[in-house]
């Protein structure tokens, strides 16, 4: 027990006569610590707003109304074949007809359905 009180005793009057190489290694050890957790915490981040993004992407295709049945079943063939290795989902819409709705009485440009 008393080389314990010792060995302790001489730490602390060694780590009071050395103050300023003791701060100045405290703070280099502390600095090293929060900048490696700045790193980690930063690329961690990084990586969920990567897999957000992806996972959170679309893309649609829209085909002239005169595309042929072959040209269609090209698109469904892809689908059907998974679209590759980055496509989780894949949908086929059938056409909807357009309508054109007039959003100001001096819009003379635009004709309603029907007229």
């Amino acid at each position: 027990m008393r080389a314990i009180d010792y060995a302790l005793r001489e730490a602390w009057g060694s780590l009071w006569r050395s103050g300023r190489s003791t701060l100045l290694a405290v703070l280099a050890i502390t600095l090293a610590a929060v900048v490696l957790g700045a790193i980690l915490l930063v690329s961690w981040n990084v990586d969920q707003l990567l897999t957000q993004w992806t996972t959170a992407t679309e893309f649609s295709v829209f085909l002239r109304d005169d595309a042929t049945s072959e040209q269609r079943g090209a698109i469904v063939r892809a689908d059907e074949d998974g679209g590759g290795p980055d496509v989780h989902a894949a949908s086929v819409a059938a056409p909807q007809p357009t309508r054109v709705i007039e959003v100001a009485p001096d819009a003379s440009y635009i004709k309603p359905e029907g007229k």
